[in-house]
C-alpha cells in the first residue's frame, strides 16, 4: 500500500471519450465515485485532470463533494490559453474541482511555456495560496532551458 502513496490517477476518462482501446465512452458518475472509493483506499492520493480533459473537473468535483473523498490534485492549464489569463483559468479549475486549492498547477505541455511571461505568471499562482507546490513540470527539451523565474523550481520526470 505505500507505493500507492506515490501514484496518481489519471481523469481525463471522467471528461471525455478518451483512449485508443475506450469501447465505452466517458465513465459515468457512479463509476467515477466507485473508482475513487477503490483508488482511495488502496493507498493512492493523488489525482491528475486539466482543463482539456471536458468535464473531468466538474465531475471530480461533484463526485468529491458528495463522496467526502479527499485528495492532493494536480491539474494543468491547456497549450492555447494566453499567459494573462492563467489567474482566471485557475480559478475556474478551483470551483469545477470545488476545492479552496490544489497541489500544483503544470503546463499541459512545453508550448504553454514558450514565454518569460508564462513561467512568472505560473509562479505567481503559488503566492496566491491556491498552488500548493511552486513546481513547473516540464516534459521536453524546454527542461534544458534557463528557468525564467529563479524562485520556480523546473521538475522533470526521470
Amino acid at each position: 500500500m505505500a507505493w500507492a502513496s506515490r501514484l496518481a490517477l489519471g481523469t481525463v476518462q471522467f471528461g471525455l471519450d478518451y483512449g485508443i482501446s475506450n469501447r465505452t465512452g466517458r465513465v459515468p458518475p457512479d463509476g467515477v465515485a466507485e473508482v475513487l472509493a477503490e483508488v482511495s483506499a488502496a493507498g493512492v492520493g493523488t489525482l491528475d485532470t486539466a482543463v482539456a480533459y471536458g468535464e473531468s473537473e466538474a465531475v471530480l468535483g461533484a463526485v468529491l463533494e458528495s463522496e467526502g473523498l479527499s485528495f492532493e490534485i494536480v491539474s494543468k492549464f491547456p497549450r492555447d490559453m494566453n499567459p494573462r489569463d492563467l489567474t482566471d483559468t485557475l480559478r475556474g479549475s478551483l470551483r469545477r474541482l470545488r476545492v479552496p486549492r490544489i497541489q500544483a498547477y503544470v503546463a499541459h505541455d512545453s508550448e504553454c511555456l514558450k514565454t518569460a511571461f508564462a513561467i512568472r505568471a505560473v509562479s505567481k499562482s503559488r503566492s496566491s495560496s491556491v498552488v500548493a507546490s511552486r513546481s513547473i513540470l516540464i516534459l521536453s527539451s524546454l527542461a534544458h532551458s534557463p528557468v525564467a523565474d529563479p524562485r520556480t523550481q523546473p521538475l522533470t520526470p526521470p
